[in-house]
């Protein structure tokens, strides 16, 4: 049932991808052009998601669950960063590599398969991995991405996307829900996310020459480690936490719903991100793609071994 959800959730992501493609191989467009989405991707759209998000849930869920689920994706993201750094070294990973593992597209696949499999109460879930997420991928991903050595605190803390998670967190702990204008006004933007993403993968890739991307074997064995070895240790570091009982309430699907979000594609924002600073776009849009149609048969694979 995942694999045949993910499959049209997925074929129906390509079209625009395809769209954005065509848009640039038809020369209406440049690949460059892409950048000016980007920006809005990362400073406006994502912002509004993470608040609709929270506010669409806001009451829904007991704060032990809520909570346990933010640990959890702790400590899911904690071992996904130690295991990069553990394979960076005999696999020669870059930094845009090592962020290409570690962090995961939950909030385009993880929400509607929730959504459709267990029910839009669920969602809050998601939302509380990708709080963490989020949180890290503004600090240690982009240090990552951007190849510093140091992270800058102050401009985190100051990020669009960082203050977004922490008011969203606030209103969502304080049971505060935004006015109905604010948040038709937020659906309104945050509707934006899926479709210009796409387009930004689909124009990149309209740029390159894609033979010689997904011919490279640095992208197979990204996508593949991504895909498969990241997932597993998510599914161990599951069954072995005995989350299911200290989640309380429903606590199997809680850690099914942390699962999915472990072993979701590559994040789109890293193609966004990788473009904003000038790293190779190009080449993270195919590990993006590759993983993309490779979770259709790899996340209900993950989700049937940790229901054994």
């Amino acid at each position: 049932m995942i694999g045949l959800l993910l499959a049209k959730r997925i074929f129906s992501l390509f079209l625009i991808v395809l769209l954005g493609f065509l848009l640039v191989r038809l020369r209406l467009l440049r690949s460059e052009d892409s950048r000016v989405l980007s920006v809005i991707c990362l400073n406006v759209v994502t912002p509004c998601a993470v608040l609709l998000a929270f506010q669409t849930n806001a009451g829904d869920a007991a704060l032990r669950p809520f909570l346990f689920a933010l640990a959890a994706a702790a400590v899911l993201h904690a071992a996904f960063i130690a295991l990069a750094r553990l394979l960076a070294r005999p696999l020669r990973l870059d930094g845009v590599e090592k962020a290409c593992l570690t962090y995961t597209n939950c909030t385009q696949l993880g929400i509607p398969l929730v959504t459709i499999l267990f029910g839009t109460q669920w969602t809050i879930y998601v939302c509380a991995f990708l709080a963490v997420q989020l949180l890290l991928f503004f600090s240690h991903g982009k240090a990552l991405i951007c190849g510093e050595t140091r992270v800058d605190w102050k401009a985190v803390l100051l990020n669009v996307n960082v203050l977004a998670i922490l008011l969203s967190l606030a209103l969502y702990l304080l049971r505060v829900r935004l006015p109905e204008l604010a948040m038709t006004a937020l659906e309104t933007v945050s509707g934006m996310l899926g479709p210009a993403a796409m387009l930004i993968t689909g124009m990149l890739l309209g740029g390159l020459e894609l033979r010689r991307i997904l011919g490279s074997r640095r992208v197979w064995l990204v996508a593949g480690l991504r895909l498969l070895l990241f997932p597993l240790a998510a599914v161990l570091l599951l069954r072995l936490s005995g989350g299911a009982a200290l989640a309380a309430g429903g606590g199997e699907t809680v850690m099914l719903v942390l699962l999915i979000c472990a072993s979701t594609p590559a994040a789109v924002a890293l193609v966004q991100m990788a473009q904003i600073y000038g790293r190779d776009a190009g080449y993270v849009s195919a590990v993006y793609i590759v993983t993309f149609f490779g979770c259709i048969v790899t996340l209900p694979l993950m989700t049937a071994l940790y229901q054994l």
